[in-house]
């Protein structure tokens, strides 16, 4: 291959890889989980009594689960755990108060890897998802604080049309002791994400005989 047609096709590949990437910058949460789904995401309409009655009982299950778990710390000993075990204690913390709420019906924990993480059902017979997250520094951030891999098991808990948010508890403390200060709850809609992407092979590419420049073995 000449010069002039490796450079004609490095730009070529410039152009692709530049073309995917801006495609997949600032991405709306809501045009990710309609591709991946095929269920729509309703935005939180503060307007709407349904809404406000539902948002008012997702600050009171919140409420309950901050409250008692300032009280009574968390003994686990790293903080990217932490967010592991409240997403199976905010289901147990709903039954534990159950005749406090008369809008939520329902908070089941999902199980299995990847978003999301709960479904609440509430007496409209509306769906709304929940993704738990825990952080000791809610001011700062990285590109993995929130993300989703729309892959199997997105396709298989995302099953309804709802409303999708991030519960996120802000936790002080140290391992072994963690408490919970304070909470946010995030509504999903247009929350902009960006792809990271990653140019991978197998080892049949990766050990291919032309490429490998020395080897020794016993």
């Amino acid at each position: 291959m000449s010069d002039e047609d490796l450079l004609k096709e490095l730009e070529e590949y410039r152009n692709i890889i530049r073309r995917v990437l801006d495609a997949f910058e600032n991405v709306p949460f809501h045009i990710i989980i309609k591709v991946a789904t095929d269920r729509d995401v309703e935005r939180f309409d503060l307007s709407d009594a349904k809404d406000r009655s539902l948002v008012e009982e997702l600050k009171l299950l919140a409420d309950i689960t901050m409250q008692h778990f300032y009280s009574n710390p968390i003994t686990i000993s790293r903080i990217n755990e932490v967010s592991n075990y409240l997403e199976e204690q905010v289901p147990h913390m709903f039954l534990r108060n159950r005749s406090q709420f008369s809008v939520i019906k329902e908070v089941k924990h999902l199980g299995g890897s990847g978003y999301p993480d709960l479904i609440v059902v509430d007496n409209y017979d509306r769906y709304t998802y929940i993704d738990v997250k825990a952080t000791q520094r809610p001011g700062t951030g990285s590109p993995r604080d929130f993300y989703i891999t729309p892959l199997k098991e997105t396709k298989r808990k995302v099953n309804h049309d709802g409303r999708h948010c991030v519960l996120g508890f802000v936790v002080s403390g140290t391992p072994n002791n963690f408490r919970i200060i304070g909470w946010k709850l995030v509504d999903l809609y247009n929350v902009k994400l960006r792809m990271k992407p990653e140019f991978n092979c197998s080892n049949l590419e990766l050990y291919k005989s032309e490429n490998i420049l020395v080897e020794n073995n016993i």
